[in-house]
This record gives C-alpha cells, sequence and structure tokens, in this order.
C-alpha cells in the first residue's frame, strides 16, 4: 500500500498482488495491461499493450454501470496509455472493461477516502 492524501484505491486485477502496480496478462486472452499509481498522486496510469495492432477501447464506469469515461485506441499504436486521475472522486467501486476487439477484460477498483491528512492507500491486486 501507498500512503500519500486521504484516499484508499484498491484495485482486483487478474488475481495477483501487488503494491499499486500491477503487470499481467488475464488468462483465456491476449491483452496485456499494466497499472500503476503515479508517485505522489491519486491518479492510476493503465498501459495496454497493442502488438497485434488492434483497435484497443478503455471504458471506466462506476459501480452503477454509468459511464465515466471512454477511450478509444489507434490500430498503429503499439501500446494504449491513460491516466485516471481519482482526486475528488467519490468513494465506492469503479470498473475498467478493456476491449481489443476479439476479449474483454475488467477491472475492479475500490476508492475510499481515509479521514487523515494527507495520506492516501492505494493497492493494486
Amino acid at each position: 500500500m501507498i500512503m500519500a492524501g486521504g484516499i484508499v484505491i484498491c484495485g482486483l486485477f487478474a488475481g495477483s498482488a501487488m503494491a499499486a502496480t500491477h503487470h499481467g496478462k488475464t488468462p483465456g486472452n491476449n491483452i496485456h495491461t499494466q497499472v500503476k499509481q503515479l508517485d505522489n498522486t491519486q491518479t492510476l496510469r493503465l498501459i495496454v499493450d497493442n502488438p497485434d495492432g488492434d483497435r484497443i477501447i478503455v471504458t471506466l464506469s462506476d459501480v452503477s454501470g454509468s459511464f465515466i469515461s471512454r477511450i478509444v485506441g489507434s490500430k498503429s499504436d503499439k501500446e494504449v496509455m491513460h491516466d485516471y486521475d481519482f482526486n475528488g472522486a467519490d468513494d465506492g467501486t469503479y470498473y475498467l472493461e478493456i476491449y481489443n476487439g476479439h476479449n474483454t477484460v475488467k477491472k475492479e477498483i475500490h476508492l475510499q477516502t481515509v479521514h487523515q491528512p494527507d495520506i492516501t492507500r492505494m493497492s493494486i491486486e
């Protein structure tokens, strides 16, 4: 866990636990991802490898399924990278859905405010 500002972000990613960084390929598909917290921020960086030149679509939604954002990578992009800033976001569960035209991976992010000055704990599992 990383501490630095009032928010707890816990992501569930492909069943492996890592403190604030996750690299992985979800079993059964060919979507390679990396998720990490940027130093001293409440921002998660998602990187999706795209060696096959697929059109990568990433959607962020809340627990009710309400759309928050969507990015579409170009087929010529060898990786798709996007930062998600959770500063000021409401506590709760969020979902990243990554689609490469063939497979879909869904990642859970749990966000909880910690009422201590200048502390953020972030873990990605």
